[in-house]
């Protein structure tokens, strides 16, 4: 089940058309003793036994948290049970997964969430799996269903088991816990909260409890670390988990068997993912362990095709000169092959661009074998911003002047490890391609000029990312990060890297040649992408107290040498009688946008439904209360294209902390300019203004309920938010950090923020407590 979804709404379809009976004992096992419920469900087993036997061929009860899996070579369960007629029942052993290493639970079923095969402890406990006959009224049933008595029966329990899949055709598969999170909460708080009450339950220890979990789940420093806040907090707020996979992809020799001795089903249509590679002679033997990887998916393999794309020059003999393993795949139809003429990268987009202009296109490397969630990570994205470029990683980013800069930075930078910052929107942010993986929508590239080979392979000839990536420019495409991060490192075929032809270490030494073959040739290229880098946004919020003098604040701005593409009020609904004669002028000459909104998330409301509403902008956010300088503008933009994956604020603080805690606010570094490169340490302060990249924080109103926590204090619900999500903030140095001037209203200055925050109820360190800074 998903969700908030109820069994008899999931299963509602399947009852219709007869294929579900549904046997209720609700009545029987309310208000009665745990044991008792397990005698009356292995009642209601036997019921339905004797009631049904004559009907079937063979019964099997078990829970609706468990999956029966059959092994691959049978095609469905039928096949399976027909090997097995000379026998009254099979022992079925159970497998007991992990949570598959999520800390946090995902939205999706529970059979595509937890199949992890390095994640599984293998277990004595059996299931009878039965043949359908009379059994004159002796069989013995419990909650676990049938107990066998003199019964003959295919007996796999004595089985030695050292790998996954191997000498048992079958497994009852168990998931011990959805999620770190969910496995605390409940055997934990809930726990903890109902023994607080009825002190004769039984309380297992926090140690207990913590040691029969990592019995089943894979230990890890992020896992101690849940567990051991837990220990101190009984308010603990779960943090998301990073989403950053680091994890090495491995394969058994059962799937690649499977895939070498059966065919493919798939057909392909406009709705069908396509996954397009291409390679060539010294990578060739690589390729066939990377197209496994490609079809032992989570998604369903029947939503995709792979495509191999080869240069005929480079194979004189065609098929014949394949590895024979690849060949396989090739005959069985799970890899499509393309004959090409030899355009080197360009093979891995164009000709399958060409051939299939009406699906969208996934392109891959030749080099890095995937892990499980590759494939469903890029098509849940898509699902969500069909209208997207979705990128798997981005690697190099162009300043204004377009020069190249690699986003992990020069030697000696401070920047994030390939920009592993979920969600963001880059708009001169060029993604490694086939590295990361790149998810282009049908219709992406219309321009003509974009298959024109002779110009591609005179400006472009050995980088297909660098030409992809112009027309996206071009075109005015969206390139957005995934949610989830492939941290792909260590998934690379052994030494493909080293080769002298890779094209890695090629376009290394001609980027910059490249780049300034394309600046002089496409002329809108260059103004586009200085075009894409302004798409800035100036947000303000107030209240009716304030109102009054907004529209000086304002002016401020428009005074600003560098001008933004929108100025935005956000003001709840409440406060909009209030509107000065000013403000509405401004607004109703569509010189400042007002949103209106109905949630009142009081000072939150300067970021929340403007960066909901703009995601492909960069957004600015401003006080109520200051005059700004007429570089506020200026400076945060020139920092923010040299580091598009960082915060950018021009009054910061630095956070001082003591054996791994963060010590009160007052103990902090206030007004720190110390620090000129990228830190986790420095707390941007809006009221200086602060510029955060288009999307960088993926706001929705899922973020609403931890914002009630910190109403007043959005300085430091953004910190948690950059914490969380690994982005760096960096000081813009500046000699007006409070601004020119504040504007001292003594009626609103007494209920100011900051005093609520900073000094009385001290409210900045109730929320960094709450939220775990």
């Amino acid at each position: 089940m998903i969700g908030n979804d109820k069994l008899k709404d999931v299963i509602s379809d399947y009852v219709n058309i007869g294929f579900v009976n549904i046997i209720s004992n609700r009545d029987k096992i309310r208000n009665i003793e745990r044991d008792d419920k397990m005698n009356i469900q292995g009642n209601t087993y036997k019921d339905c036994y004797y009631n049904n036997y004559k009907e079937f061929d063979w019964m099997f009860f078990f829970k609706v948290e468990e999956f029966i899996s059959i092994d691959y070579k049978y095609n469905n369960i039928f096949e399976f049970l027909n090997d097995f007629n000379e026998y009254d029942g099979i022992e079925v052993q159970n497998r007991i997964y992990g949570d598959n290493g999520n800390l946090y639970y995902e939205n999706k079923p529970v059979i595509e969430r937890f199949r992890n095969n390095n994640n599984v402890v293998f277990s004595n406990y059996v299931k009878i799996l039965l043949k359908c006959k009379n059994y004159n009224n002796n069989l013995l049933f419990n909650n676990n269903g049938i107990i066998k008595k003199g019964l003959h029966i295919k007996d796999y329990n004595n089985f030695t088991i050292s790998k996954h899949y191997e000498g048992i055709p079958v497994y009852l598969d168990y998931y011990y816990t959805k999620s770190t999170e969910e496995y605390i909460k409940r055997n934990f708080i809930e726990n903890y909260n109902i023994n607080n009450k009825n002190k004769n339950n039984k309380h297992y220890s926090f140690n207990h409890l913590k040691k029969k979990y990592f019995k089943y789940n894979k230990v890890t420093k992020d896992k101690k670390r849940m567990f051991n806040l837990l220990k101190k907090k009984d308010n603990f707020v779960f943090q998301k988990y990073q989403n950053i996979i680091k994890e090495k992809a491995v394969i058994s020799k059962e799937i690649i068997n499977y895939y070498l001795n059966y065919k493919s089903n798939n057909t392909i249509n406009n709705t069908t993912l396509i996954i397009s590679m291409t390679s060539y002679p010294p990578r060739i033997n690589g390729v066939f362990e990377i197209f496994i990887s490609l079809l032992y998916q989570s998604a369903n393999i029947s939503s995709y095709q792979c495509f191999l794309t080869l240069a005929r020059e480079e194979f004189i003999n065609g098929e014949k000169d394949l590895p024979e393993n690849l060949q396989k795949l090739i005959n069985n139809g799970w890899v499509k092959l393309l004959w090409y003429h030899n355009i080197l990268s360009h093979k891995k987009l164009i000709p399958v661009l060409q051939k299939y202009p009406e699906n969208d296109i996934l392109i891959v490397d030749d080099d890095i074998i995937r892990t499980y969630n590759f494939v469903e990570i890029f098509q849940k994205e898509h699902d969500k911003y069909p209208n997207y470029v979705i990128c798997g990683i981005f690697l190099y980013i162009y300043d204004y002047k377009l020069n190249i800069h690699r986003l992990n930075g020069p030697k000696g930078e401070k920047c994030n490890k390939m920009s592993a910052v979920p969600d963001i929107i880059f708009q001169t942010g060029r993604p490694a391609n086939g590295a990361g993986g790149v998810l282009y929508p049908k219709h992406t590239f219309t321009d003509k000029r974009f298959f024109n080979e002779t110009l591609f392979m005179n400006l472009s000839p050995t980088s297909d990312e660098s030409w992809q990536y112009t027309f996206n420019i071009i075109e005015n495409r969206i390139l957005k990060q995934t949610s989830t991060i492939i941290d792909f490192s260590v998934n690379f075929i052994e030494g493909s890297q080293k080769l002298k032809t890779s094209l890695y270490r090629i376009n290394k030494k001609k980027y910059s040649v490249i780049n300034e073959n394309i600046i002089n040739y496409f002329p809108e290229y260059k103004e586009n992408s200085k075009n894409r880098q302004k798409k800035i946004i100036v947000s303000i919020t107030s209240y009716k107290r304030r109102l009054k003098n907004l529209h000086l604040v304002l002016e401020s701005i428009f005074k600003n040498k560098m001008k933004p593409s929108k100025v935005v009020l956000t003001l709840y609904k409440d406060d909009l009688p209030y509107l000065t004669d000013n403000l509405k002028y401004l607004i109703d000459n569509n010189m400042i946008e007002l949103i209106i909104a109905n949630n009142n998330l009081r000072s939150h409301l300067k970021y929340f439904e403007v960066m909901k509403k703009y995601r492909e902008y960069a957004i600015i956010t401003i006080d109520d209360d200051i005059i700004y300088s007429d570089d506020l503008i200026e400076s945060l933009y020139n920092s923010y294209t040299v580091n598009p994956n960082c915060v950018h604020a021009r009054r910061v603080h630095k956070i001082i902390t003591k054996n791994k805690k963060v010590l009160e606010y007052k103990f902090w570094k206030k007004e720190y300019k110390k620090e000129l490169n990228a830190s986790f340490e420095l707390f941007a302060t809006n009221v200086g203004g602060t510029l955060y990249p288009p999307n960088i924080l993926n706001i929705s109103d899922d973020n609403i309920d931890n914002i009630k926590k910190c109403i007043t204090a959005d300085d430091i619900y953004l910190k948690y938010l950059e914490n969380k999500r690994n982005i760096e903030v960096i000081w813009v140095p500046n000699k007006n950090l409070l601004g020119l001037k504040q504007l001292n209203d003594k009626e609103t200055q007494k209920e100011a923020l900051y005093k609520i925050n900073t000094k009385g109820e001290n409210l900045n360190d109730k929320c960094i407590q709450i939220l775990n800074i």
